[in-house]
Order: C-alpha cells, then sequence, then structure tokens
C-alpha cells in the first residue's frame, strides 16, 4: 500500500457511550469526537434519574473510496424512555421545552471546547486555537 504523506491517518468520528450520561463534543484536528452519547437502550436501571441521551449525525463525502468531506453535524436529543416515570425502554427524540434542555445541556458541556450546539441542533465549532485543532 502507498502512503500518501497528504493523507490524513486515524479515525473520522469518534464516539463514546460508557459513563451512560451526555457528555460535550470536541472538535479535534477537523474530526468531531463525541465523548458519550448517554444510554439509548438501557435495561440495567428501572428508573434512571438522568434519561437524557442523543443522536449524532454527520454526512459523510466520498469520491470513490476516498473520504472527501464531513458537514452537517447535527445532535438529536433524546430520552432513553417514553415514561419521565419509568424507563420503559422506547427510546424518543425530545422536542419542544425537553429537547432545548437536553441541547443546552450538551452545548453547556461542549463549551470548553469552543463548540456550541444550535437551537436547532447543529453543531458548530469555532476555529479557535488549540480548542478545535
Amino acid at each position: 500500500m502507498d502512503f500518501d504523506s497528504n493523507q490524513v491517518i486515524g479515525a473520522d468520528l469518534v464516539l463514546g457511550s460508557h459513563p451512560h450520561v451526555v457528555q460535550g463534543i470536541k472538535k479535534y484536528k477537523g474530526r468531531y469526537i463525541v465523548y458519550s452519547l448517554g444510554n439509548f437502550c438501557f435495561g440495567g436501571n428501572s428508573n434512571p434519574s438522568d434519561k437524557d441521551s442523543m443522536i449524532f449525525q454527520l454526512t459523510f463525502h466520498f469520491k470513490g473510496d476516498k473520504l472527501t468531506a464531513t458537514d452537517g453535524a447535527k445532535v438529536l436529543p433524546c430520552s432513553i424512555s417514553g415514561s419521565s416515570t419509568s424507563n420503559d425502554f422506547q427510546p424518543r427524540v425530545l422536542t419542544g421545552s425537553e429537547g432545548a434542555r437536553v441541547l443546552n445541556k450538551i452545548s453547556t458541556r461542549s463549551r470548553s471546547w469552543c463548540v456550541s450546539i444550535g437551537a436547532d441542533g447543529s453543531v458548530q465549532a469555532e476555529s479557535s486555537k488549540g480548542a478545535a485543532e
């Protein structure tokens, strides 16, 4: 295999989930690191105190078998349950004030990396030296 020194080696997206709660998003060297999506379907607790979760969307563009770009990063705020008083194992996308609350939580947890989440779930990363590089 020939090595192209202009080719970026490594992951194009890192998605984490182990902490069981949503965490922040960072953009590093042009690639996103989503530290934790939270739970999505979780059977380890009949009524977890934090039911917040998210879906992270990112569009990958290819020419042939080469990745040429990524864009359209977006967060869909979710809950692991359709019930607020128990875990019914039916994840749902949140809208209205509950969706806004989860988007704000993720945005707050991403702030130290100069990433913010818009009211529509769009992910904006400032190109601040050291934060988004």
